[in-house]
């Protein structure tokens, strides 16, 4: 809105709870022996209970969501080459909880972000430094930038990880020559003598 970023959670799928008012009227009325009474109580504390957890969840999710987008501000305005590194560690460490409520929240929720769904792990990445001014770089962007270089590169003449190292440092990733010949291996692309094409 007016131009900035903003978190917004969708209700869709979440149940609008309260508690039925009959009861609560019924154990004011009285007439209802003790066990009774008890037992309306009971579970209308445990009702509580539950709208209270559903609100704390939905909060949780929504300060989750303003954690990520201040850390990868980058990312929505410029796009995935610019996705930063985020553990679930950091980001409780933002919002004072344990690491475990972090994942738990993580866990089967999904984003919409830059015109797509995006599940929130997405955001959550190691990574390194990069080059310049010190910037981190996420580990995917670097792995995304490695396979665009290869499908680029001449076939007659493929380049060395040494070449792709400094492609990346001139895009601004200080990224060792062995770190790049370790991404490319995950990514499956053969090395120079193997990506020859006469």
């Amino acid at each position: 809105s007016n131009g900035r970023w903003t978190v917004q959670t969708t209700n869709e799928g979440v149940p609008a709870l309260k508690i039925n008012n009959a009861y609560r009227e019924l154990v004011a009325r009285g007439g209802l022996s003790k066990a009774d009474a008890s037992f309306i109580k009971e579970k209308i504390r445990d009702g509580k209970f539950v709208i209270e957890a559903v609100e704390r969840r939905q909060q949780m999710l929504k300060s989750l969501g303003e954690a990520i987008l201040s850390r990868q501000i980058d990312f929505f305005e410029k796009g995935e080459a610019f996705l930063k590194p985020f553990t679930m560690a950091q980001a409780a460490e933002i919002l004072n909880v344990h690491p475990t409520t972090v994942s738990r929240a993580v866990a089967e929720k999904y984003a919409e972000a830059r015109h797509k769904i995006v599940p929130l792990k997405f955001f959550f990445s190691g990574g390194i430094e990069g080059g310049g001014e010190g910037a981190e770089i996420s580990s995917s962007s670097i792995k995304k930038a490695i396979a665009e270089i290869v499908e680029n590169e001449d076939p007659q003449k493929p380049l060395s990880d040494s070449k792709i190292a400094e492609t990346l440092a001139s895009r601004g990733a200080n990224i060792a020559r062995r770190t790049v010949a370790k991404y490319r291996e995950e990514l499956n692309i053969p090395e120079k003598s193997l990506r020859k094409r006469f």
